[in-house]
C-alpha cells in the first residue's frame, strides 16, 4: 500500500504541470502514454511487440491523440476516418504475409486497442483545450470514485459485484465510491465555476462515477480473458498504464461520445 501511496504522489507531481500547461508538452506526453498502453495490450494479447503488426497499431493510435491537429495540417481532404481504414487495410495485408504469427484476433484487438485507448487520450486533450475546470471536475471524480470504492469496500463490502472479473470489488464499495465522488464533486462545483450549470454538473459527475467503474471492470475483464493480472509494470503498485488509466480512458470514450468535448 505505501509504494502505491508513494507512486501515486509522484505520478501527480511529474503529470500536473503538463496537465496545466496543456497545449503539445501535455499531448505529446499523452501520446506517450497511449502508445505505451497499446504496447501493453498487444502484449497481453500475446502478439510481438515489435512486429510490423504492433507497430502498426502505435502509428494509429498515436495518429488518433494527434488528430485534431494533424488532418487539418494534411489535407482538408483526408479525416480520422481515412487515417483509421488506411491502417487497417496496412494490418491485413501484413495479416496475409505473416506466416500465421499474426492473424484475424490480432487485427481485432489491434483495432479494438488503436480506437479504444486513442479516442480516449484525444478527449482528454480536447476537454484540455476547452475546459479545463471540467477536466478537473472529471479527474477528482475518477479518483474520489477509486478512493472511496476502496476504503468503503475493505470496511463493509460484503456482496460481490462482479465475482467472475474482480472478486475483490463489493457492491457495497462501489455506492461508497459514487457517493464520496458526489461529495467531492458538490463541494468542487461549489468552488470553481464551470460555466455550466451546478446540477447538470452533479448528474454529470454521477455518470462519470459509474462509468469510471465499468471502466476498471472492463480491462479485469480482458485480463481475466487472457489470464494475466496487470498489464504491465511501468508504475509499482498499481501495474501498467491501461491499469492505471483504465476508468479515465473509458469515461473519456464516453465523453467523447455524448459530443461533451
Amino acid at each position: 500500500m505505501n509504494q502505491r501511496i508513494i507512486t501515486t504522489v509522484f505520478a501527480l507531481l511529474f503529470f500536473i504541470p503538463f496537465l496545466l500547461i496543456g497545449s503539445w508538452p501535455l499531448e505529446i506526453l499523452l501520446a506517450v502514454l497511449a502508445i505505451i498502453g497499446m504496447y501493453e495490450l498487444i502484449k497481453i494479447k500475446s502478439i510481438q511487440p515489435y512486429s510490423l503488426g504492433a507497430l502498426l497499431s502505435y502509428l494509429g493510435v498515436a495518429m488518433i491523440v494527434f488528430s485534431h491537429r494533424l488532418f487539418p495540417m494534411v489535407s482538408d481532404h483526408w479525416s480520422l476516418y481515412d487515417g483509421v481504414l488506411g491502417i487497417v487495410l496496412l494490418l491485413f495485408v501484413y495479416l496475409l504475409f505473416s506466416k500465421q504469427d499474426y492473424d484475424v484476433e490480432d487485427v481485432s484487438v489491434s483495432l479494438m486497442g488503436m480506437l479504444y485507448v486513442g479516442t480516449g487520450f484525444h478527449a482528454f486533450t480536447l476537454l484540455r483545450e476547452r475546459n479545463i475546470h471540467l477536466l478537473f471536475l472529471i479527474l477528482f471524480v475518477i479518483w474520489a470514485t477509486d478512493s472511496g470504492a476502496y476504503l468503503i469496500g475493505r470496511k463493509i463490502g460484503k456482496k460481490k459485484l462482479a465475482p467472475a472479473i474482480s472478486p475483490n470489488k463489493t457492491v457495497e464499495g462501489s455506492l461508497g465510491g459514487v457517493a464520496v465522488a458526489m461529495l467531492v464533486a458538490a463541494l468542487y462545483l461549489t468552488l470553481v465555476n464551470t460555466g455550466l450549470p451546478f446540477w447538470t454538473m452533479l448528474a454529470l459527475a454521477a455518470v462519470v462515477s459509474v462509468a469510471g467503474q465499468l471502466g476498471d471492470l472492463v480491462e479485469s475483464a480482458i485480463k481475466r480473458h487472457y489470464g494475466v493480472k496487470d498489464s504491465g509494470s511501468l508504475l509499482p503498485g498499481h501495474g501498467g498504464i491501461l491499469d492505471r488509466f483504465d476508468s479515465l480512458i473509458f469515461v473519456m470514450v464516453l465523453i467523447s461520445v455524448i459530443n461533451v468535448v
